[in-house]
């Protein structure tokens, strides 16, 4: 509810920046994408749009955060933030944009990034 007691229109996600930039565990400052072009974000979403129904929980994020950065996802309930997540995890397909974390592409080859998510995993030991 606002605060004349209407229900809200839309709901806010809001992103909180924690600090300024974290030295990772090895260098990241520059991640290859697949076109040839090199990115300093370590997450890149653009349009990033799901809904359930006729709900709209996400419509049209838009996020970039560079490698080493600690980011906080902030918002009330309701407000997009699991699904954001899951979407960037391959958890969840979205309805519509492109989004991709450590340079590949999780909409559109979601089993290649597991892959590789595994592989980073293994090979810390984790």
């Amino acid at each position: 509810m606002t605060r004349d007691g209407s229900a809200p229109t839309h709901m806010d996600l809001s992103l909180l920046t924690i600090g300024t930039n974290i030295a990772p565990r090895r260098s990241l400052s520059a991640v290859r994408v697949k076109d040839g072009c090199v990115s300093n974000f370590i997450i890149d979403a653009h349009d990033i749009r799901v809904a359930y129904g006729e709900t709209k929980a996400l419509d049209g994020v838009d996020l970039q955060v560079e490698a080493g950065t600690v980011l906080g996802l902030l918002g009330p309930n309701g407000a997009g933030k699991t699904t954001l997540v899951r979407v960037l995890a391959t958890l969840l397909k979205p309805g519509g944009g492109s989004a991709t974390v450590g340079g590949l592409n999780v909409v559109l080859t979601p089993k290649k990034f597991a892959k590789s998510l595994a592989r980073r995993a293994i090979r810390r030991g984790g």
